[in-house]
Order: structure tokens, then C-alpha cells, then sequence
């Protein structure tokens, strides 16, 4: 009897395409300067592609719960969990 010991990942859908497609613009050019960036480096693809994923999911938030704010206006207020109403 064989028994199966790994762990299984759950993950969250918190962003698509559609989503993808409503961020502020000037952040997602922020997000393929930085993807550019980074393959200058060369950075592996692997990387390239969580950050790219981590990224679209801060947006996101930004879009969700910051009224698609563009990055150069957050603060650090508008990050702390104590002052919204999240699901992230």
C-alpha cells in the first residue's frame, strides 16, 4: 500500500483576461517595462512569469479596491489592510 504524502496547491483566480483588460493602462506599461527589464537581465522565464502573475494580481487589487489608481499615486495608506474592505 502506497500512500500519497504531497502536499496539494490551491489557487485563487484573482485575475482574467477581462479583469486584465480594465487595468489602468499606465500600469500595465509599467508591468511590460519591467517584464522588459527583466529579460535584460536575463532573468529566467520562470521568474519573469511569477512576477508578471504577481504584478497583474497587485493591479488588480489596484482596479478592485483603489479605483484603478495609477501606481504613482498609491501610498502606503491606501495599502494597509485596516483600511478596506477586501477579498485578497
Amino acid at each position: 500500500m502506497v500512500i500519497n504524502l504531497s502536499r496539494k496547491t490551491n489557487r485563487n483566480k484573482l485575475t482574467d483576461p477581462e479583469k486584465t483588460a480594465m487595468i489602468n493602462k499606465s500600469n500595465l506599461l509599467l508591468k511590460d517595462d519591467f517584464i522588459i527589464y527583466l529579460r535584460s537581465l536575463q532573468r529566467s522565464e520562470g521568474t519573469i512569469v511569477g512576477y508578471e502573475n504577481d504584478l497583474l494580481i497587485f493591479f488588480t487589487y489596484i482596479m478592485d479596491n483603489l479605483d484603478n489608481k495609477d501606481f504613482k499615486d498609491i501610498t502606503k495608506r491606501d495599502t494597509n489592510p485596516n483600511n478596506s474592505n477586501t477579498d485578497y
